[in-house]
């Protein structure tokens, strides 16, 4: 699922209460053009460097919150890396560097009306995102939304190019 989308990819595919706040990966193209699902227990490694903030429950699984040190406009660069299981060494606090593993995709129910099923199959969701310097806050998917001090963009963006394009 892309950035800004509007309807869920799985399930009943119905209309989301807000846009898609990152990117989905269900799959990989591997060394040798093979296209591969992601699946449970697959190894999640961060795509930058940063510092640990928050890990927190999703409706999947986890989410880990990273700090980057990108900074312009009173405010930081953050990345979530959600519905994973988070290692034992993925901590707060903890200084990560690009490559690092922070977890395993996660799969399990959704505790979600939207799923139908109830089953979401195993992805990996991106999110990038502006905080004010001073935020101190737990964040919460259910409500992030609408909070007006929390700016996504968009993570292909990102991805594509550095940390610095996210400008």
């Amino acid at each position: 699922m892309s950035f800004g989308e509007d309807c869920a990819w799985w399930g009943r595919q119905d209309n989301r209460p807000s846009s898609h706040e990152g990117l989905d990966f269900r799959c990989f193209v591997d060394s040798q053009g093979r296209t591969i699902p992601l699946a449970e227990g697959m190894l999640v490694p961060v795509a930058e460097e940063g510092d640990i903030r928050q890990i927190f429950n999703d409706f999947l699984g986890q989410s880990v919150l990273i700090a980057h040190d990108l900074c312009g406009n009173g405010r930081r660069l953050y990345s979530i890396y959600a519905h994973i299981k988070a290692v034992d060494t993925c901590r707060l606090g903890e200084h990560v560097l690009a490559g690092q593993i922070i977890g395993s995709i996660a799969y399990g129910r959704c505790r979600t009306a939207a799923a139908g099923s109830g089953q979401v199959p195993a992805h990996l969701h991106l999110s990038y995102l502006w905080l004010p310097l001073s935020f101190q806050k737990t964040f919460d998917w259910r409500t992030a939304h609408l909070d007006q001090e929390i700016i996504f963009i968009d993570p292909a963006e990102c991805l594509s190019h550095s940390l610095r394009a996210c400008k």
